[in-house]
């Protein structure tokens, strides 16, 4: 029987870095233990869950006791709450875990997130313990991200907030994203560093902290719409597949490209430069192996990972906006990024 399975939400907003720590914490697992993790992605397509998987392969992690399952395509509080209920439960009876890990997509409603996993329907499965909220403190000055709702929601739960990418900051990043803290969010500690070489590791936020239940949090009567996801963009049977979404100001659009594509990658990145969204994930094929895109706009710094292994990728690019874009001529313009 399911009893008081330890459970962290980890949020931030777009680009945080929270996929990259979880991939970290996947790399410490214990041995004996069995986690599960529930991701959530904006983007319709879906990129997290793969990265995720390619971790654990990548590393000394046992696989199979590894579970991962993601809902894209919007926020998992949307629908009064069922595909987060219907997701949990899910994956609760598949994985059986000794640890739960619940990352919500940068742009939902994480209150609201909090609210079911504290409410009645998991009292005595889930024990809710400490919130942790990435902030990339390169973007505190930016009116758009520090005033954004969401993430003024993301810190009004947080536990502890971890100061992500901290490797790149070159200033008074840090020092402006803890005065930022301490004038609007008062109540919290002052936040952890974490880098790529350095990521803050679960056991510190444990030990940080306490390993107990956080108290429940209210969330308020929330009035949610559901975002709108458009259905494959006219592919035929064996062709590409683009999907797009919208919701609360922000656009995705998405494509799976076949298992057999491979792509210039000068082309595509060129194309990805011009379009300025201001997130990218992307996974796909080259002429020597693989390239991994994740990329935030604002935060300049890329991540363009190559492997040696063709045809192991997903083969998959997600772009997210701050404006609507038609996506056919785009498409028009990756099949010029193909290689013959």
């Amino acid at each position: 029987m399911l009893k008081q399975i330890p459970t962290h939400l980890i949020t931030g907003f777009l680009g945080a870095g929270k996929t990259t720590l979880l991939q970290h914490w996947l790399a410490q697992k214990p041995a004996h233990e069995r986690w599960a993790i529930l991701v959530n992605e904006f983007g319709a397509i879906g990129l997290d869950a793969a990265l995720l998987s390619s971790a654990t392969e990548q590393s000394d992690t046992k696989t199979d006791d590894v579970f991962i399952q993601e809902v894209a395509g919007g926020c998992l509080c949307c629908a009064a709450g069922v595909p987060l209920t219907v997701a949990l439960n899910r994956l609760l009876k598949r994985a059986q875990p000794d640890r739960f890990f619940i990352e919500p997509t940068g742009l939902g409603h994480p209150k609201a997130v909090l609210a079911v996993l504290t409410g009645p329907l998991y009292q005595g499965v889930l024990d809710v313990q400490q919130t942790v909220t990435l902030v990339d403190a390169r973007l505190i000055k930016d009116s758009r991200y520090s005033e954004h709702p969401t993430f003024r929601q993301q810190l009004a739960i947080a536990d502890r907030v971890v100061a992500s990418k901290a490797d790149q900051y070159q200033g008074t990043e840090f020092a402006d994203l803890t005065a930022f803290l301490s004038a609007n969010f008062p109540k919290l500690a002052a936040p952890m560093r974490s880098s790529a070489e350095q990521p803050v590791s679960l056991a510190q936020l444990l030990a940080d902290g306490t390993d107990a239940p956080v108290v429940a949090h209210s969330a308020p009567a929330l009035t949610i719409a559901q975002p709108r996801i458009n259905l494959p963009l006219g592919p035929a049977p064996g062709d590409w597949v683009c999907l797009q979404n919208s919701s609360a100001g922000h656009y995705s659009i998405g494509w799976q490209f076949l298992p057999t594509d491979r792509f210039d990658p000068s082309a595509l990145i060129a194309l990805i430069d011009e379009v300025r969204p201001i997130r990218v994930k992307a996974w796909i094929n080259t002429a020597v192996g693989s390239l991994q895109i994740n990329r935030t706009l604002g935060a300049e710094t890329e991540t363009e990972t190559e492997s040696e292994a063709p045809g192991q990728s997903v083969n998959r690019l997600e772009l997210i906006l701050d404006r609507a874009l038609d996506a056919a001529p785009l498409t028009t313009r990756l099949r010029a990024c193909l290689l013959s």
